[in-house]
């Protein structure tokens, strides 16, 4: 394993410190972009804003866990999976928010609440990353992404299709990290090629959750609403 030393610290793994940053980066732009954007207001983009944010301090401090693991041990990795996971639950919230009928929509809510109590219980009795990828898999790749998809067939939910494809593209870190494909086993391991292979994922991601906020709206206000603003729209 490779290390380095600054100020008489001992850094491991550098280059996965510096990848986990770009994706912290990346994601609290796109939280603050969300936010700018007056999304704060509207349900379904808050919970985005906050996936960004919170999976933004996830990956900070899974960076920090690897370069610091001999100061802080095994601690700091379960912090920012434990983040990462209530990231996922908020991606999830957001999502069935646009679910109908209502009765679903709280088994949906229930259910990813449940989830998420459970992964807590498992990652800080086990400590084991495997119960992350399990969490991220039910919740991501599934959950988010039938629901999106369902609303994307049935209501043309606008920003829905680009969300599933994030997700989708979350596949590619995920079968690299199996192959363990490097350029350099030391300074661009996969590790660090399944980070940024992360970002294109969550830009995707991001590219659609610019478009639910007319699309939650649409959604819930009757059709003939939507009629009558469009002609007010077209006149003026």
């Amino acid at each position: 394993m490779v290390s380095i030393e600054v100020l008489g610290l001992t850094i491991l793994e550098p280059s996965n410190l510096l990848t986990n940053l770009v994706i912290s980066v990346a994601c609290w732009v796109w939280a603050h972009r969300l936010r700018r954007g007056g999304a704060a207001e509207v349900s379904l983009q808050q919970g985005w804003r906050l996936f960004f944010a919170l999976m933004g301090v996830s990956t900070l401090l899974g960076g920090m866990a690897h370069g610091f693991d001999l100061y802080f041990g095994k601690g700091l990795h379960v912090l920012a999976w434990s983040m990462s996971g209530l990231a996922v639950l908020y991606a999830e919230t957001a999502t069935v928010l646009a679910v109908r009928p209502r009765r679903l929509r709280l088994w949906l809510q229930g259910f990813s609440l449940v989830k998420y109590l459970a992964f807590l219980l498992l990652v800080w009795h086990t400590e084991d990353f495997f119960y992350v990828k399990m969490n991220s898999s039910l919740g991501l790749l599934g959950l988010v992404s039938i629901t999106k998809l369902y609303l994307f067939v049935r209501w043309r939910m606008e920003g829905a299709g680009a969300v599933v494809l994030g997700i989708a593209l979350l596949l590619l870190p995920a079968a690299l990290h199996a192959t363990r494909f490097s350029l350099d086993d030391e300074w661009f391991t996969y590790n660090d090629i399944s980070h940024l292979l992360i970002v294109l994922a969550f830009g995707v991601v991001y590219s659609g959750t610019l478009k639910l906020d007319l699309a939650a709206l649409r959604l819930r206000r009757p059709r003939g609403t939507v009629r009558q603003e469009s002609g007010q729209q077209a006149g003026e």
